[in-house]
Order: C-alpha cells, then sequence, then structure tokens
C-alpha cells in the first residue's frame, strides 16, 4: 500500500470517528458496528504494511491476557455461541483503543477535530434537554421520560446525564485547542459551559451523572493554582443552582432529595450507603464470589446464576441482568483473577492523576500535561469505585470506556 493511498483511509477513518460521539446517542448498535467496522479496516491496514508497532505497548499486552482469560472462563460457563459471543468479540474494544492511539499519532488535525465534535455535540444536548424540561417534548418530538426525569434524544433510555458527564471532560481539551487561558475571557467562558453542564445534568435527574460530573471537575480544578482558586466559588454556585432548581421543581427535588434521603435512610436510626435493591445486587454477587472465589462464576453470568436457589434472595430480590457496579461484578463473575486486572487499572490511572496532581502544582501550566491529566480524569469515572455502573460487558458503557483510553495512549507515550 503506498503512502498516499494509506494516509487517504486515515483521513477516511478520521471522519468515520468523528460520527462516533453522534451515533452512542442512538443506542449500542450503530456505534458497535461502527468501530467493528473501522477496527476491522485497521487490522487489514497493519497486515498489508507489516507494521505493529501501535499494538507493542503494556496496555495491549495486559488487555490480550484479560482477554483470554475471560474467554477460557466463558468457555467453562457455557459453550453456547448465543451467550458467550459478547465475550468471544470483546477484542473489538482493545483494538478499537490502539485504532483511536494510531489516528492521534498519524492525523494531527484528529484530537482537536474530535474533541470540537464532543464540545458541540454536548451543548446541542443541553439545549434539547431543556427544551424537554420546559415543554415536555424535545426538538424531535420526544416526550420526557418521566415527570421527574429528563432523557433528550435518548428517548425511553435514561442515559442522557450520564452520556454528558462522562463525555464532558473530554470537551474541555476544546477549550484548551481554542482560547488563551491567561485572557479573562477564557474564564467567564469556562465558568458559564461548566454551570451550563452543571444545569444539563441537573435537570435530567441522574444522581450518578451528578456525582460523576463533580468529581470531574474536582480532580481536574486542583491540578493548576489558577483553577484551585475559583474551586470554591464554582462549587458555591453549584450549590445554589441546585436549590434554585429542587426549591421551585417539586419533581426534581423528589428525585434528587426525598428519594435519596429515603433510598440511603438517611433520616432513619441506620445510614445506608447504598440503596435497598443495590444492596440487593451486591449481597446475590457476594454470595456467588464466596462460591468460586478465584474464578468467579464466569462473565455475564448475574443474570442467569442470581435465581439460583444457593445465590438467590427471598422473594428473587435482588435478582438482574448485573450488579450495577463493576468491581462487584467481576468478583462475582471473574473472580479475584479478573479483579486484578481491575484493580490494576484504577491503581495505575487514579496513580497517574496524583502524579500530574503533584508535578504540576509548582510549575507552570503545560498544555500537554493538562490533556493527560483531562483523559485520565474522563476514565477514572467510569473506574470509580462507589458509583453504580452498567454492565461491565455491556458494548456501549465499553465504548464509552475505551474511547478514552486511546487519547491517553498517544499523550501518555508522546510525553516519555
Amino acid at each position: 500500500m503506498s503512502n498516499r493511498l494509506f494516509f487517504v483511509f486515515i483521513s477516511f477513518l478520521s471522519y468515520c470517528i468523528y460520527l462516533l460521539p453522534i451515533l452512542l446517542v442512538t443506542g449500542p448498535f450503530l456505534p458497535d458496528l461502527l468501530i467493528s467496522i473501522c477496527s476491522i479496516i485497521f487490522l487489514i491496514i497493519c497486515f498489508i504494511r507489516n507494521d505493529w508497532r501501535y499494538f507493542n505497548n503494556i496496555f495491549f499486552k495486559i488487555f490480550i491476557i484479560f482477554y483470554c482469560y475471560i474467554v477460557i472462563r466463558s468457555l467453562f460457563y457455557s459453550l453456547d455461541f448465543s451467550e458467550i459471543r459478547s465475550i468471544i468479540f470483546y477484542i473489538r474494544f482493545g483494538v478499537f483503543s490502539i485504532f483511536i492511539y494510531s489516528l492521534c499519532n498519524l492525523n494531527k488535525e484528529f484530537t482537536k477535530n474530535f474533541v470540537r465534535v464532543i464540545f458541540f455535540l454536548i451543548l446541542f444536548l443541553i439545549f434539547d434537554a431543556f427544551i424537554q424540561y420546559h415543554f415536555d417534548y424535545n426538538i424531535l418530538g420526544i416526550k420526557k421520560y418521566s415527570v421527574d426525569r429528563i432523557s433528550g434524544v435518548f428517548g425511553n433510555d435514561a442515559k442522557l446525564g450520564s452520556y454528558i458527564a462522562r463525555l464532558f471532560p473530554l470537551s474541555l481539551i476544546y477549550f484548551f485547542f481554542n482560547n488563551n487561558k491567561k485572557n479573562n475571557i477564557f474564564h467567564v467562558k469556562y465558568f458559564l459551559f461548566l454551570i451550563l453542564v452543571f444545569l444539563g445534568i441537573l435537570i435530567t435527574g441522574e444522581r450518578t451523572a451528578l456525582f460523576l460530573f463533580l468529581l470531574s471537575v474536582l480532580l481536574i480544578f486542583i491540578i493548576n493554582k489558577i483553577f484551585l482558586k475559583k474551586i470554591f466559588l464554582y462549587f458555591i454556585t453549584f450549590v445554589i443552582f441546585f436549590f434554585i432548581f429542587t426549591k421551585f421543581d417539586s419533581a426534581l427535588n423528589q428525585r434528587m432529595i426525598v428519594h435519596t434521603k429515603s433510598q440511603l435512610n438517611i433520616t432513619g436510626e441506620k445510614t445506608r450507603l447504598f440503596s435497598n435493591d443495590h444492596q440487593n445486587h451486591y449481597l446475590i454477587a457476594y454470595k456467588m464470589f464466596q462460591d468460586n472465589i478465584f474464578l468467579g462464576q464466569g462473565p455475564t453470568s448475574f443474570r442467569h446464576m442470581c435465581s439460583k436457589d444457593k445465590f438467590k434472595l427471598e422473594n428473587n430480590l435482588g435478582c438482574a441482568t448485573h450488579p450495577h457496579n463493576i468491581y462487584i461484578q467481576s468478583l462475582a463473575e471473574i473472580g479475584l483473577v479478573g479483579f486484578s486486572f481491575l484493580s490494576f487499572c484504577f491503581i495505575f490511572v487514579y496513580w497517574n492523576i496524583i502524579k500530574n496532581i503533584l508535578n504540576n502544582y509548582n510549575q507552570k501550566f503545560l498544555n500537554n500535561n493538562f490533556h493527560i491529566h483531562i483523559l485520565a480524569v474522563t476514565i477514572s469515572l467510569s473506574l470509580f469505585p462507589l458509583a453504580p455502573t452498567g454492565n461491565l460487558f455491556n458494548n456501549w458503557m465499553s465504548i464509552i470506556f475505551y474511547l478514552p483510553i486511546g487519547f491517553f495512549l498517544n499523550e501518555y507515550f508522546k510525553s516519555k
């Protein structure tokens, strides 16, 4: 393959990936199809050019070991292809991260263009959510999810807040590509954007998404003295807007305050860290873990095992498709062996965040360091252990998780 044809393919694939954030709004099928096709084309190009340099890194080597483990474990759990196909094809997510890494390296405008798409898409989704909030229908005529939940273009899938919160840090990179950080106008625009995102997530009624947003803002702000001085102002503003909206919106108040107090039993004698439903999920998962500590019951097995006599609770409480926490799910389904991979990711990402904070605190503000830090924060949101999560092996959630890894690898190895 000639270099000219090669870069034509790279340009074409870049434009395909620019569509990914938009396709993620439509559900899991189209984005999964896109990354699968692009990853296959990428592998073919690597084979033709006999160029596998992007795969020669610690991330992909660990991923392959993890992939081989879950495939072998799933074969011992079930030989039914319909049950294990999601695990067999799980390799596409690791290849996808390497594919993104290569695009960032080969197309110098790729990162800038991609975060631009994220930035303007988030603005559109928030604008659309406010229309649905005030008029019960969004600009596409989709009715709000419920009286206390806004789902926007996601329709019956109430994850608008989660989508915005998990990709929001990437949109900040666009700010630093296109603004002078020493300019006061930059800080005003930055402040207004954060308030807008906060309100957009707040009206969705997604409490976990709101928590992840606040966590990401905190982790991003403490990297630099300039932002650290403003963090009190920002969080006071968030609190003021929170109480204004919950004061004048009884449905939002019921969802965000009353319902939360009830679930955590804050006004009772014994406060809970999680709701009854989540605690029931975790109790079943713990029983599954105890039954096979090292290897677990098998990937994606929770939905089948939770109703078995030796695991189920009274009245079949807590039975679901997954236990709503990736760490607890990994212990139940792939045991301590699988859990060790997830723990390594957690330690590596959060250690990089801590290291970036320590390295930058007494130094000048560096774009490259800031990009690495934001990308690490983006990944950390999917790894935060105390927040309820989706299914560890769900394709939509996996795309959200593996997407920033590719950008992170590019910045990380570029800084070495």
